[in-house]
């Protein structure tokens, strides 16, 4: 039986995981952790989980050139991906056009993430200083424009959709994380009303066409769950009899991808379509994460392969 000391440093640790995964250690969990309960996911027409059923589906491994670390994190419409990469002297953003890398850096600063895309090749990210402080960007026709939130300690951003309309969070002097669009040069804080929000907060990854919002939130016992945000309504979308759970994209069509962390530890990506979840697990992975899908229902992501290494990866839907 597990002593509530245990417990208490599981529960830490996905809170933790939300704020340091952007390191993509994909580390196991441990076993035995509280699963989150079904009746947390607001979907009541008897959501199950299926594998993944279309036979034309085809993955394709990405990796950076010269890179020990990979991640693709978005793609538009036109099959344009942006992700990051780690080698031994750089960390850097990316764009993959037409099976072409270009690097992409922010200019003076130590490290930079290419972390969302829409269909006029408009790029959105994160960028640190050697002060270790994070700040989001706007990359337009080949301009970077920095985005920080009045007054926050940190701000990130993560996505943006055709009308230019970006997603993404900041944190405050209490370091509790504050979901955020920034639309027209005015921020919007979507802080959800849960009565169960805990001081880890909430976060937001992806915007859709129609202003539907993704991502995640905290509640009081640091466990992490999938959030929408429709409509004015602030839905909580699970995958079934996980320890955690984390919604990273929508597409136009509604279809969201993110990743959840099962009974025995292990981190998988998925599809939620159609209210039905799909696990998506690259062939050989030990570990992944769905990141971003196109209105076609192409994915991208992550995985950690037989050979210990992050690798990106396509998701290719045939459709």
């Amino acid at each position: 039986m597990k002593t509530n000391v245990t417990m208490k440093v599981k529960r830490i640790w996905q809170a933790v995981a939300y704020l340091a995964i952007f390191s993509l250690a994909l580390g196991t969990v441990q076993a035995g952790a509280a699963k989150l309960a079904s009746t947390t996911t607001d979907l009541d027409d008897g959501s199950n989980v299926q594998a993944l059923a279309e036979p034309e589906a085809t993955y394709t491994t990405i990796d950076y050139p010269g890179a020990t670390l990979t991640v693709a994190h978005d793609i538009n419409p036109a099959g344009d991906i942006v992700g990051r990469y780690e080698s031994p002297d750089h960390k850097g953003g990316f764009l993959l056009h037409n099976n072409s890398f270009t690097a992409i850096d922010y200019p003076s600063a130590v490290y930079t993430e290419a972390r969302g895309i829409n269909p006029a090749g408009d790029i959105v990210g994160v960028y640190r200083y050697a002060d270790g402080k994070d700040h989001g960007f706007l990359l337009h026709n080949g301009v970077f424009s920095p985005i920080d939130v009045p007054g926050a300690v940190t701000s990130t951003v993560w996505g943006i959709n055709p009308a230019g309309e970006i997603t993404g969070s900041y944190t405050t002097a209490d370091n509790k994380g504050h979901p955020l669009v920034l639309k027209d040069g005015n921020f919007t804080t979507l802080d959800p009303p849960f009565a169960d929000m805990g001081p880890v907060g909430s976060f937001t990854h992806g915007i859709n066409s129609r202003g539907e919002v993704v991502g995640c939130w905290f509640d009081k016992s640091n466990v992490m769950h999938s959030l929408l945000i429709s409509d004015g309504n602030f839905i909580t979308t699970d995958f079934p009899d996980s320890m955690m759970s984390m919604n990273w994209r929508i597409n136009k069509k509604g279809r969201m991808v993110g990743h959840y962390t099962d009974m025995d530890g292990k981190t998988h990506g998925y599809l939620l379509r159609k209210k039905k979840f799909t696990t998506i697990d690259p062939p050989g992975a030990t570990s992944s994460q769905a990141h971003g899908i196109n209105p076609a229902g192409d994915i991208v992501g992550l995985y950690r392969g037989a050979d210990g290494k992050i690798h990106g990866f396509l998701l290719s839907a045939g459709q």
